[in-house]
């Protein structure tokens, strides 16, 4: 209880900031907007997507790769040149399209988003290291991980960070991917890579407050909101402003204040985005402000030049991605904690073709 009451004073505190109806800072106040979209799973159209209401499950569509473009280019128009788009988490897998195509075909969607920074998840290692490679030639923005490693020769396969000037504000952002490719999933999948946690990393934060200017830093974190929680409180003091996390799927709508660091996440599947406005005052974080917006298609209509790029993406595999091979009558879903319909499905299959008396499986939600 004590840490709830501390978390909503700190986050009414920074609700009270001095942004302005029409987004104009103060007088020798600076202000970035920072987007954050975390484990699309390569959704590119809008999708029935569960949501609690009055304490009932009940299903809308949502999301769609083009209209949440329509939303990017919306904050975008609303604070010019001071936007930074920001992704991580699993990006390029689990969908149908993304297995059909090798994880290749939403790459040119992504591409002209203008994302800024993108920090990879465990599934986007899920096809193994050849195609993990084999697609990053492809991929035009920035990616970082500061803990992704070639396991043969050692050498470290991204950048860890990056310093961006965002509007006259230098913001640097740092990548840490996944930690439990090895641990977890298949054999195959963590083959030839190693992984790595937190090692260097306070130091890797200081010089790029004293040795690159950064005015203010955020993590690009895919291991899960908890342990960012736990990041957070390991790091006070660091000079993090921000962790924006992914993995779990999270739908943060008021954010978590851990150890002075902002945590947050962002749904998944393109359902959510998140918007941070940032104030600065003699260039450090003054104030900040959080809203997790739903990506509602009916509200944002689909992007023309994104639609078109998701029409080309899907052209080759439609038949298989149209073909009806069955009905059900109950939503099958897998977003809580405990059982699921998903997870029923799953386990009574497996009763049923093995011949087991009782069958298990891990719930979805961590």
């Amino acid at each position: 209880m004590e840490r709830i009451l501390v978390v909503a004073a700190v986050v009414m505190l920074a609700g009270g900031c001095a942004l302005g109806p029409a987004g104009v800072p103060d007088a020798g106040e600076q202000r970035v907007t920072l987007i954050h979209i975390n484990d699309t799973h390569g959704k590119v159209d809008p999708h029935p997507e569960v949501f609690l209401e009055n304490g009932q499950r009940v299903f809308r569509r949502a999301g769609g790769l083009a209209n949440m473009a329509t939303l990017i280019k919306q904050i975008r128009r609303e604070n010019p040149g001071g936007t930074a788009l920001l992704m991580e988490g699993d990006t390029f897998f689990t969908s149908g399209i993304t297995a059909l195509s090798g994880t290749l075909a939403t790459v040119p969607i992504f591409n002209a988003l203008g994302i800024d920074a993108y920090t990879p998840g465990n599934w986007d290692f899920q096809p193994g290291k050849d195609t993990y490679l084999k697609r990053l030639p492809l991929i035009k923005f920035p990616v970082l991980a500061r803990n992704l490693f070639d396991e043969a020769t050692g050498r470290q396969l991204h950048p860890s960070h990056l310093v961006k000037d965002v509007g006259g504000v230098k913001l640097g952002v740092i990548g840490i991917t996944s930690v439990k490719v090895k641990k977890e999933m298949a054999p195959a999948v963590g083959k030839g890579w190693k992984f790595t946690f937190n090692e260097g990393l306070r130091d890797e934060i200081r010089d790029l407050r004293q040795k690159e200017g950064a005015d203010i830093v955020v993590i690009l974190s895919e291991l899960g909101l908890q342990q960012d929680a736990q990041l957070a409180r390991q790091l006070e003091g660091s000079g993090v402003d921000f962790i924006f996390g992914g993995e779990t799927h999270d739908r943060v709508f008021d954010p978590i204040v851990s150890g002075g660091i902002v945590v947050v996440q962002a749904g998944c599947e393109t359902s959510f985005l998140g918007r941070m406005d940032v104030t600065l005052k003699k260039g450090r974080v003054a104030a900040w402000k959080w809203k997790l917006h739903e990506v509602d298609p009916a509200k944002y209509p689909p992007d023309p030049e994104i639609r078109k790029l998701v029409d080309e993406a899907k052209a080759p595999y439609l038949a298989k991605l149209t073909e009806v091979i069955g009905e059900t009558a109950t939503p099958i879903y897998r977003n809580d904690v405990l059982e699921t319909t998903a997870d029923s499905l799953i386990t009574d299959a497996l009763r049923e073709y093995t011949g087991a008396d009782i069958a298990i499986t891990r719930a979805f939600r961590y």
